[in-house]
């Protein structure tokens, strides 16, 4: 069963919150989000207009960085 695609109005991650667990990376089946290494490693919204509101990323986030506003 297919389910509507959600209008997305934003996808932000908080990089202070964020822990670089990679766990919203990992969950999302279009591969919007990525992560970036250095000195702090914390992921961040590689495609945003390839979001499909679908929430897997907020879900899998424990520190509440990922922020997702859909219509």
């Amino acid at each position: 069963m297919f389910r509507r695609r959600k209008e997305v109005v934003s996808l932000s991650i908080d990089k202070d919150k964020c822990t670089g667990c990679e766990a919203c990376v990992s969950v999302c089946r279009h591969r919007i989000l990525d992560m970036k290494y250095g000195a702090d490693c914390y992921a961040w919204v590689k495609y945003p207009l390839d979001c499909a509101g679908c929430g897997r990323c907020v879900r899998a986030c424990d520190t509440g960085a990922v922020e997702l506003v859909t219509i």
